[in-house]
């Protein structure tokens, strides 16, 4: 889409639809610290009931994560699928009058193809949301998976290093193991929150809960997406798999969905590569950033041509002005 109406979109989704999961986040986590003040006051139950409450607040927040991104989903949907029809029908209308009729044609049938794709994909981001944040929520309860955390300081400072102030790390959570494990998925993200296995190339997690070296990558990687829920809404869902799928279909893996090489080859912009690709792109930023202050060619495997460093730097730019 073309600005500024992405512009006013995302200005209106952050404002507006984002507000109660920031609320949500300061209320919970301050009734989580009153939790963890008074309920050594309570003697032989304050250890079930420090852990129930724990347990019953973050269901709630994740219940609120959900809600709030199926609203998101549905407005930027319902706003995002006529626009891309009146595109279609704008251009073909301009093609008509110049006498290129087949011209016309193929735009219009174009057009009213993506805004069928847009209905279905904000459809599969709708149930994704709410299947993946219900089932956590009611596994959490039943004490069948452990609860989400927040970003330790170490880790916020981090991905801060890398997106700035564009990706809230406030309202990120990070949720290990439990369904994730048992249905063997892939790291993953919905909404606001990481999904980790325990495992993914090497253990992901320290005893303590805390992330290993090895979980750099796949923390930036994620929270990269993170960064496209809260700058592009959750259209970020379907069009990755979407792409994983077509990768599949064409290769027999799904690893060429996450090169963001070739697509810079063909000339696409940041905003104009699938999501896997951005997120990769970021996660190899965040590394090329591990022992050097700033981005150098030289830092890359394999080492980033001129066209290519700029490039980088220019998406980077444009990730910390929340540009999604």
């Amino acid at each position: 889409m073309a600005e500024p109406f992405p512009s006013l979109v995302r200005k209106a989704d952050k404002a507006f639809f984002q507000a109660p999961i920031r609320g949500a986040t300061h209320a919970l986590g301050a009734a989580q610290r009153l939790l963890e003040r008074h309920s050594p006051s309570l003697g032989p139950l304050s250890k079930p009931v420090r852990e129930f409450g724990t347990r019953l607040l973050d269901a709630t927040l994740t219940l609120v994560d959900v809600a709030t991104g199926i609203l998101r989903d549905v407005f930027r949907t319902l706003l995002e699928a006529p626009f891309c029809l009146a595109l279609g029908v704008k251009d073909a209308l301009r093609l008509a009058s110049q006498g290129q009729g087949r011209h016309a044609a193929r735009r219009l049938a174009h057009g009213l193809w993506k805004t069928g794709l847009r209905l279905v994909g904000g459809a599969v981001d709708i149930f994704i949301r709410a299947l993946q944040g219900t089932t956590n929520a009611v596994l959490t309860l039943g004490c069948l998976e452990p609860p989400s955390r927040p970003l330790l300081p170490a880790e916020r400072q981090l991905l801060a290093r890398i997106f700035g102030d564009s990706l809230d790390c406030a309202v990120v959570r990070l949720k290990r193991g439990g369904s994730t494990d048992w249905v063997r998925l892939a790291p993953h993200v919905v909404g606001n929150t990481l999904y980790l296995p325990c495992a993914w190339g090497g253990a992901l997690f320290h005893p303590d809960g805390t992330l290993t070296e090895a979980c750099r990558e796949t923390l930036i990687h994620e929270a990269a997406h993170v960064w496209q829920n809260q700058n592009s809404g959750g259209s970020f869902v379907h069009r990755a798999l979407l792409a994983q799928l077509l990768s599949t279909l064409r290769t027999g893996s799904r690893n060429a969905a996450y090169a963001w090489r070739p697509g810079f080859a063909r000339g696409q912009s940041f905003l104009e590569l699938n999501p896997e690709q951005q997120a990769s792109l970021v996660e190899d930023i965040g590394l090329g950033l591990k022992y050097t202050p700033v981005v150098v060619a030289s830092a890359w495997r394999p080492p980033l041509s001129q066209s290519e460093l700029d490039y980088v730097l220019a998406a980077w730019e444009q990730v910390k002005r929340g540009e999604g």
